[in-house]
C-alpha cells in the first residue's frame, strides 16, 4: 500500500523509494579524530564568498559516518572478498592479502574495472562469470584464502561500488602531486554553492586522511544560470541556452564576457537580449585594440619607445590612470571578482579611451610628421595600453586576446604565430614613475569642465550653429581660479576641448549657456572664424598662406614641408 510521506521520493522520477537494510562501507568521522582534523583543515582554506567556511563547518561538525559504498553492477567496485563462514563471528574474515590487491590493480590495469563483473568475450567487452567459482578463480590469487580459517573454498565476492561521491573526493590523488603533472594541492576548487556537501566535502576527507590537509588551497563557489525571466533552466519548459550553440554563433569570448560581468556568487539571469548588449561591449573593446594597433603603423617599440618624464602630459595623465587600473584589476583577480575588472575595461574603452583620450591624440596621430617627438610621444602610449590591456583582459576574452598578442608580437619584429602565447605571459608590470595623485585631479578637472563645455556644443549643434566640434569657437567665463586653470594648458586647451578656437574670461551675455555642475562656469559658442583646413579640419585665419599648399593652414604645412624635405618622417 501507498503512505503519504514527505520522504524519501526519487528525484529523477518522483516514485517513492523503497528502502532495504544491507551490509555497507563506511568510513568513521571519529576514528582518528578525522571530523576534528577536517575542521582544522577547513580554517586553513580561502573560502568565497567568506560564508562557505561557516557553511560546510557546520556540515562536517553534524554529518554521521561516511557511506561510501552502494549496490549497483556498474560503477568502480570496491575490491572486497569475505569468508561467508567466518565473518559471521569475526570482522577480520575479509582478505586483507597485498598479492590480492596487487592482482586486481593489475587486472583493472588490463581490462578496465569491467573485470571484476565479468570475464572477456571475443568482441572485446565483458561477459558475466559463468559461476562464483569461475570469478572466485580469476579474481583472487590461488595462495590467497582466509585470514581467519585458512579456508578458500568459502570465499565470496561482495558486490559493492564506491560511492560516486568518494571517486570524485579522490580525483586530486589521480591528476595532482605526480612528478609529470601539477603540484599537490590545488590552487583552487571551482563549483556550484551545492558542492559543499558534495564533491568540496569529500575531496576535503579524503585529503585530510591521506595528507593532512585539504586537497585545495582556495575554493570559489557560484550560482546556478536561470533563463531572463529567472526560471530555472529545463529542457522540459525548453528554456535551456547552449553553451556551445552562443559560441558557434557569437564566438566563445562572448560568453566568457558575459560570465565575468555577472557576479557569479549569486543565480544569474541569461538570455539572447542579455548575451546581445554584451555582444556589444565586446565589440567597443575590440574596436578599441582596433584604433590602438592600427595607429601604430611605423612604430618600433624597441627603437620609438618615449621615456616617461619626456612625454606629453596628457600621455603621462594616460599611463598614471592605466597603473592605478592595472592594480585595481590585479587585486580584483586575486579576489574573484571579475565582474569589476569588465565592468572597469569597458569603461575605459568605451569612454576613458574612445570618448576622450584617443578622441584628443587623433590630431597628433593624423597631422604630425610621422617621426614628430609629440607623435612619438601618443604612440608609446597606444603601445604600452595596448601590451597592458592585453595581458590583463586575457583570462577573460583568451581567443581575442590571442589575436590581439601576434599583432603585437608582429610589431616587435617576431615572427606572429611562432611565439609564446599570451597566456604565459605575466600581467604588465608596475609604471616606472612614482604615483602622481596631483596629475590625475588636474586631468578629472579639466574633464568635468570639457563635460560641460560639450553639453553646450551639443546644443549649439542641435540649434544648427555648428556641425562638428571643430567648428566653433567658445568662449568661458568662470571664476578667477578655474580660468588660471585653463590658462594652465596653453594653447593645447583647445585640442583638449576639441574646438578651433577658445577665449577665456571673456564678456558673455545673458544667453550663454550656465552650468548647473560647474557654479560659475559660462559657455557661449559661435561659429569658428577663418577657413577650414582640408588637412586637420581645424578652422584658422591662415590657410592658404602657403602657396604650395593654399588649402591647409600654417601648422600643417610645416608639417608637410617637413615630411618632403625628410621622407622617412
Amino acid at each position: 500500500a501507498d503512505y503519504p510521506h514527505s520522504y524519501p521520493h526519487c528525484w529523477r522520477c518522483a516514485g517513492p523509494i523503497l528502502f532495504r537494510a544491507t551490509p555497507q562501507w563506511f568510513i568513521s568521522m571519529d576514528a582518528g579524530e578525522l571530523r576534528r582534523r577536517a575542521l582544522d583543515a577547513v580554517q586553513q582554506v580561502r573560502w568565497h564568498p567568506a560564508s562557505g567556511e561557516a557553511r560546510i563547518r557546520n556540515m562536517v561538525e553534524s554529518r554521521p559516518d561516511w557511506c561510501i559504498s552502494r549496490q549497483r553492477t556498474w560503477g568502480v567496485p570496491i575490491p572486497a572478498v569475505v569468508c561467508a563462514t567466518c565473518i559471521e563471528n569475526d570482522e577480520h574474515a575479509f582478505i586483507r592479502d597485498l598479492s590480492f590487491f596487487e592482482h586486481i590493480e593489475a587486472l583493472f590495469l588490463a581490462e578496465g574495472s569491467d573485470a571484476w563483473f565479468g570475464a572477456p568475450d571475443q568482441a572485446g567487452g565483458h561477459r558475466p562469470y559463468a559461476n562464483e567459482a569461475e570469478r572466485l578463480a580469476r579474481l583472487v590469487p590461488a595462495d590467497v584464502s582466509c585470514p581467519v580459517c585458512g579456508r578458500r573454498d568459502r570465499l565470496q565476492v561482495h558486490d559493492h561500488i564506491v560511492d560516486v561521491w568518494f571517486e570524485s573526493g579522490v580525483s586530486h590523488a589521480a591528476l595532482l602531486g605526480h612528478e609529470d603533472r601539477l603540484p599537490w594541492p590545488a590552487d583552487l576548487y571551482l563549483e556550484g554553492h551545492d558542492q559543499y556537501r558534495g564533491w568540496f566535502q569529500s575531496s576535503l576527507l579524503v585529503g585530510v586522511q591521506s595528507q593532512g590537509r585539504a586537497p585545495y588551497r582556495t575554493v570559489v563557489t557560484h550560482g546556478f544560470t536561470l533563463d531572463g525571466e529567472g526560471r530555472k533552466m529545463s529542457k522540459s519548459q525548453g528554456n535551456v541556452i547552449s553553451p556551445q550553440e552562443i559560441a558557434s554563433r557569437s564566438g566563445g569570448d562572448i560568453l566568457r564576457l558575459w560570465v565575468a560581468m555577472i557576479d557569479f556568487l549569486d543565480d544569474m539571469r541569461l538570455s539572447p537580449e542579455i548575451l546581445e548588449r554584451n555582444a556589444e561591449a565586446y565589440r567597443k573593446i575590440r574596436n578599441t585594440f582596433r584604433y590602438l594597433l592600427g595607429n601604430l603603423h611605423g612604430f618600433d617599440p624597441n627603437r620609438d619607445l618615449v621615456a616617461y618624464e619626456s612625454l606629453e602630459e596628457i600621455d603621462r595623465w594616460a599611463l598614471q590612470l592605466f597603473e592605478q587600473l592595472r592594480q585595481r584589476w590585479i587585486e580584483a583577480y586575486e579576489h574573484h571578482q571579475y565582474h569589476a575588472i569588465h565592468q572597469g575595461l569597458h569603461q575605459f574603452c568605451a569612454v576613458t579611451l574612445s570618448a576622450f583620450y584617443l578622441d584628443v591624440i587623433k590630431d597628433r596621430l593624423y597631422t604630425s610628421p610621422l617621426i614628430a617627438p609629440e607623435r612619438r610621444s601618443a604612440q608609446t602610449v597606444l603601445w604600452r595600453l595596448a601590451d597592458g590591456l592585453c595581458r590583463l583582459m586575457a583570462p577573460l576574452v583568451p581567443f581575442t586576446a590571442e589575436e590581439i598578442w601576434q599583432e603585437i608580437e608582429t610589431l616587435r619584429g617576431r615572427e606572429a604565430w611562432a611565439t609564446a602565447t599570451v597566456h604565459t605571459e605575466r600581467f604588465p608590470e608596475p609604471l616606472e614613475a612614482a604615483p602622481n595623485p596631483a596629475l590625475l585631479e588636474r586631468w578629472t578637472h579639466l574633464i568635468s569642465v570639457r563635460n560641460e563645455i560639450n553639453r553646450s556644443l551639443e546644443a549649439a549643434r542641435r540649434e544648427g550653429k555648428i556641425g562638428s566640434s571643430l567648428e566653433s569657437a567658445i568662449t568661458i567665463d568662470a571664476h578667477p581660479e578655474l580660468l588660471s586653470f585653463l590658462r594652465s594648458f596653453g594653447d593645447a586647451l583647445r585640442f583638449y576641448l576639441l574646438t578651433s578656437e577658445v577665449r577665456l574670461g571673456a564678456t558673455i551675455d545673458e544667453t550663454a549657456a550656465r552650468s548647473e555642475v560647474i557654479p560659475g562656469l559660462a559657455v557661449a559658442v559661435q561659429h569658428a572664424s577663418g577657413t577650414k583646413c582640408e588637412r586637420c579640419w581645424h578652422w584658422t585665419s591662415d590657410v592658404g598662406q602657403d602657396t604650395d599648399w593654399p588649402t591647409i593652414c600654417g601648422r600643417c604645412s610645416r608639417s608637410v614641408r617637413s615630411m618632403a624635405a625628410s621622407p622617412e618622417a
